[in-house]
């Protein structure tokens, strides 16, 4: 009978070790193997930099086209309470708005004598502008913010970092290609993903954005000239600089830039992006 127990008890013990065992293998199991994060650069001059209204993208619903309203989803937030109705409400808005103006320069008020009637035009006309203002941050509310995709940004004077949303074009109201971007990358894998933007305004890949394979910039006839060739040659590439600059930087402390970085799992350097070549023109 005394064996009996004994032999009962070591079974109960064993069985119980056993649960406890697959059960945490079963939660290793179930937790899925950190991924390296996704490190994508983006540079170039004025068009990175980003001067794009996001208000603008509710135009999107003005749109029938299947790659417009998948645009919409990726870009907004669920239940935005964003609609075609409302876009059409807000251009009306506006053309009212420009009807009894006159437009920006505000010609048709300012040519009306002080009086009952202007005072009432004005009073209108408020009231229209703070019905656009609302929908214009009603639109801008309803963008998605990430958290799959972070961003350390230089715009230039624009400088920011934290996840990808609206605000890191070339003022904390504006957007550039990093957001569109951003948010198609993170569609394509569930890796943690980080954009470094290095954007100023102006700047060619001739001269500023020069990089070494291009070899040392030769000074043109009036450029040799000039009283201050000598710093024109000095700062060729200093863009290029700059950018490498500042993507090392972040490389330095990638937990500070994304939360999801694990040392342990490391980071890959995905891709590079420059946009465009507009002032390569003038060089």
């Amino acid at each position: 009978m005394e064996n009996l127990m004994i032999n009962r008890m070591m079974f109960i013990r064993t069985f119980c070790a056993l649960l406890l065992l697959l059960g945490s293998v079963r939660g290793e199991m179930a937790e899925p193997a950190k991924k390296k994060l996704q490190i994508f650069i983006l540079a170039g001059q004025s068009n990175m930099v980003g001067h794009a209204n996001p208000h603008t993208i509710g135009t999107l619903y003005h749109s029938d086209d299947a790659r417009d309203k998948r645009l919409i989803q990726m870009v907004f937030k669920n239940r935005s309470g964003l609609s075609k109705k409302a876009l059409s409400e807000q251009l009306k808005r506006t053309r009212k708005i420009d009807e009894l103006t006159g437009g920006i320069s505000n010609e048709k008020i300012k040519a009306m004598s002080a009086g009952p009637e202007k005072t009432a035009l004005e009073a209108e006309v408020k009231k229209l502008k703070e019905e656009y203002e609302a929908y214009k941050n009603k639109i801008i509310s309803a963008c998605v913010v990430s958290d799959q995709v972070y961003i350390t940004s230089i715009a230039d004077g624009n400088r920011a970092s934290g996840p990808l949303s609206v605000g890191y074009g070339g003022n904390r109201d504006k957007i550039g290609p990093e957001f569109g971007f951003g948010l198609s990358i993170a569609q394509k894998t569930d890796a943690p993903i980080l954009i470094i933007k290095t954007s100023w305004g102006g700047k060619s890949l001739n001269y500023n954005f020069r990089p070494p394979s291009a070899g040392p910039y030769k000074l043109n006839e009036k450029e040799q000239a000039a009283k201050n060739a000598a710093d024109i040659s000095k700062n060729a590439s200093l863009n290029w600089r700059m950018m490498n600059e500042a993507v090392h930087n972040v490389l330095k402390d990638l937990k500070k830039h994304h939360p999801a970085y694990d040392a342990a799992v490391g980071y890959d350097m995905a891709g590079f992006v420059w946009f465009q070549g507009f002032n390569d023109q003038f060089s």
